[in-house]
């Protein structure tokens, strides 16, 4: 699980992430929106499941930690 962030500005997206004490995966920064672009995400929140390269499940507006397991372990089954 990596986080993309784009919008506002990094120290304000570390500053969220310490907020509500997320420190289960880590953050990568893309200044210009480049992400954004070459994943077709339009808005935040939005969250990709991507296995080999491969973009296997989308939720715009984000994914319940239920919607993450069933996806996961549908895509384990078919490994």
């Amino acid at each position: 699980m990596v986080g993309i962030g784009t919008q506002d500005s990094l120290d304000a997206a570390e500053g969220f992430l310490a907020d509500t004490k997320v420190t289960s995966y880590p953050l990568l920064w893309s200044p210009t929106g480049e992400s954004w672009v070459a994943f077709d995400v339009p808005a935040q929140p939005y969250t990709l499941l991507i296995r080999d390269g491969r973009i296997l499940e989308r939720w715009p507006g984000g994914a319940s930690p239920d919607q993450l397991t069933e996806a996961i372990d549908r895509t384990a089954a078919r490994s």
